[in-house]
């Protein structure tokens, strides 16, 4: 059993970006929300897009809001991608928009990235601070992918989906 549990702590740890041992702080009512706590209210992001524009997330209007942290240079976040942007062209015309929040350092490599990935949708924000990003710090992100689904009130009704999650509560949610 012991064995068991160390296979999938390791498995788990090779396929994530994660901070180790930062702590971190989590914005909501009560704790950060995970799949079992959901409802709590996830609190304003105003950033600068790729081209300098500023994004707010309150600006955004859709009946569900994927927010999604990610970083060009890590790898489970770039295969997490492609299903990321199957889903998002499957559920953008029934109500579903993406909000990506890059922690990344450098602008050229998050721009190529959204690029070469076809990252399609229109909100993507960065502070280009990497894991002292104010977003992650703010919303105790400690591993990339991370995601929160909140709906059109502001409540965070998922958190950290794997893509099979993520495909299956949207597939509920837009019956």
């Amino acid at each position: 059993m012991k064995s068991s549990l160390f296979a999938l702590f390791f498995i788990f740890y090779l396929t994530s970006c994660n901070i180790n041992s930062k702590q971190a702080l989590a914005p909501f009512e009560d704790k950060a929300p995970t799949q079992s706590s959901p409802s709590k209210k996830f609190i304003e992001i105003q950033g600068l897009n790729q081209d300098g524009d500023s994004i707010r997330f309150t600006d955004i209007k859709s009946k569900y809001i994927l927010v999604e942290f990610w970083a060009s240079w890590c790898p489970p976040c770039r295969q997490f991608n492609p299903h990321l942007v199957k889903l998002y062209k499957l559920y953008k015309p029934r109500g579903l928009e993406v909000l990506s929040i890059s922690l990344d350092y450098d602008n050229e490599k998050w721009k190529n990235a959204i690029n070469k990935d076809g990252l399609v949708w229109p909100y993507h924000i960065s502070d280009l601070g990497g894991w002292d990003s104010k977003w992650a710090v703010k919303y105790g992100i400690e591993f990339i992918p991370s995601n929160f689904l909140v709906d059109s009130l502001g409540n965070v009704i998922a958190s950290d989906m794997s893509h099979e999650q993520m495909a299956n509560t949207l597939s509920t949610l837009f019956k």
